[in-house]
């Protein structure tokens, strides 16, 4: 894995947690827990930005990624999961 921005495998898709609160240290991968959580297209890709927000912040981030960006990314699947939401639920 490198950390270039290929779309592909990326360091900055590896969380190490350290000291977690209950278990031993272990690696997380945004992929696995994005398929686990069985998430939507538009709630991985927040999800997605919101890892990419929080990796930035450990110094393990995207090359050339921006805050703005990843909120803007949250904020516009965020609004598509809203209307999704109202649709399945007859609130539109």
């Amino acid at each position: 894995m490198s950390g270039q921005s290929s779309g592909g495998d990326n360091d900055y898709w590896v969380a190490t947690i350290s000291e977690p609160k209950r278990l031993d240290p272990y690696k997380a991968e945004c992929e696995d827990l994005i398929e686990h959580f069985q998430f939507t297209f538009a709630e991985g890709n927040a999800f997605k930005a919101l890892w990419r927000m929080g990796m930035d912040r450990v110094e393990a981030g995207k090359p050339g990624d921006t805050p703005l960006r990843n909120a803007q990314k949250v904020a516009y699947y965020g609004q598509r999961m809203v209307v999704k939401e109202k649709k399945e639920t007859g609130h539109a």
